[in-house]
């Protein structure tokens, strides 16, 4: 799950495919088309529903934790966990360091 959420924020890191795919040359599987597979997949589905439960809890929904798999949960807190250390490398960088 970690790696999903981890490399969903860095998408834009796997490929450039306004430049082309480096990948189809090197006849190699190309890393954003691995992702976007996994994101398809039921752990895939659970981060997307993590993310929208989210959503909504910021738009003013309430829920309770009995509203809540355990499974959401687990992968609201992943998320939590990634976007903080996602915000610290953009943070880092523009501060010049790495």
């Amino acid at each position: 799950m970690r790696y999903l959420v981890y490399w969903g924020f860095r998408r834009d890191q796997l490929c450039d495919r306004k430049i082309g795919c480096p990948h189809e040359d090197a006849r190699a599987t190309c890393p954003l088309d691995s992702l976007e597979a996994a994101q398809a997949t039921e752990l895939g589905q659970l981060i997307k529903r993590a993310v929208e439960i989210k959503t909504a809890l910021k738009f003013g929904f309430h829920m309770d934790l009995d509203d809540i798999s355990s499974d959401e949960f687990e992968a609201m807190k992943v998320i939590e966990e990634e976007v903080s250390k996602f915000e610290n490398e953009k943070n880092g960088a523009d501060d010049g360091r790495q």
